[in-house]
């Protein structure tokens, strides 16, 4: 749970940890409440529903319900630059990605841990599984150089997304060798004063924090580049229909905001974005999404139905 409200903002506190588990615990909760809701016969919630139907749940008192919501959304803007499964959340609570991504993001954790496994089995034929299970956990809590990282890249993306990883990794390395060197010449003036000491050029001072910064990436680090690498291509494909739904809006009523598309708004939708469906692919979409008739199609829903290569299911399919 989150700590006591701090800064004078009168907000829960979250630390990264505890978001990503609280993040979790909201995205399980959500899979018995969809079942739920088709054994009822009313409409799958959107994220942002059922995150106040979870805290409703666990609390059942409006103002602990108000309160974690608002922590919980400050918290994931807060973190969302840096930590690609909060910002997949966000982006989730807003109606811009399908929910089902986060369980992609998740297939690229694993496979980058899997890879790097693979690597170091190759490289130690002959260690035992413990010895490997070792060098694993140090490598994940630790640093990739570049041989290692190389090697998971290219097992993992073709040659256009393998250039885009590796030229986010290199700028992450050079800011790591800028900020060394920025700590060396910081440290200079000490050293050069210290007698017995012989003086260091700017050029030599550098050279050291090179050394001392081998080309490498904190573990931790290049998953999040692999992750949020995920999101970005995730968000090119989406981008249109992204664009389709904010031009169904009203002014009086955002569909992005709302989550949820009715009917005719659902035609719509299918006329900008997939004119190759017939009216009979349109219907068996809306007996699929909204088969009793609630005008409510969650826009996740609607990406992962229209969205060529996403959709698990077929029109009007049992």
């Amino acid at each position: 749970v989150g700590s006591t409200a701090g800064g004078g903002t009168g907000l829960r506190q979250w630390s990264l940890k505890q978001l990503h588990e609280v993040i979790e615990e909201i995205c399980l909760a959500k899979i018995p409440n969809d079942a739920r809701a088709v054994r009822h016969k009313a409409p799958r919630e959107t994220m942002h529903q059922h995150l106040y139907t979870f805290l409703n749940h666990k609390f059942g008192i409006k103002s602990l319900i108000t309160e974690w919501a608002q922590s919980i959304v400050v918290a994931v803007d807060r973190f969302s630059d840096s930590d690609c499964e909060v910002a997949v959340f966000g982006r989730s609570l807003q109606n811009l990605v399908d929910e089902e991504f986060r369980n992609e993001q998740k297939v690229i954790a694993a496979t980058v841990r899997e890879l790097l496994k693979a690597y170091l089995r190759s490289k130690l034929p002959h260690a035992s599984d413990e010895a490997l299970a070792l060098k694993h956990r140090e490598k994940t809590e630790g640093h990739l150089f570049d041989e290692e990282w190389l090697d998971i890249v290219r097992f993992m993306y073709g040659r256009k997304d393998s250039a885009a990883i590796i030229n986010r990794v290199r700028a992450i390395q050079r800011d790591t060798i800028d900020a060394a060197i920025a700590r060396e010449l910081q440290l200079a003036p000490v050293d050069n004063n210290t007698p017995g000491t012989k003086r260091r050029t700017t050029a030599q001072l550098a050279d050291v924090a090179r050394r001392k910064t081998r080309k490498r990436i904190p573990y931790d680090q290049f998953v999040q580049v692999c992750l949020f690498h995920g999101l970005e291509v995730h968000e090119e494909v989406l981008a249109p229909y992204v664009e389709a739904l904010r031009e169904l809006d009203h002014p009086s009523s955002s569909v992005l905001g709302k989550g949820t598309l009715d009917e005719s708004q659902f035609r719509e939708l299918c006329a900008r974005v997939r004119p190759d469906l017939t009216e009979t692919d349109m219907e068996g979409w809306l007996i699929e999404l909204d088969p009793w008739n609630m005008h409510a199609v969650s826009v996740s829903s609607c990406f992962t139905a229209l969205v060529p290569g996403l959709s698990k299911l077929c029109p009007g399919a049992g």
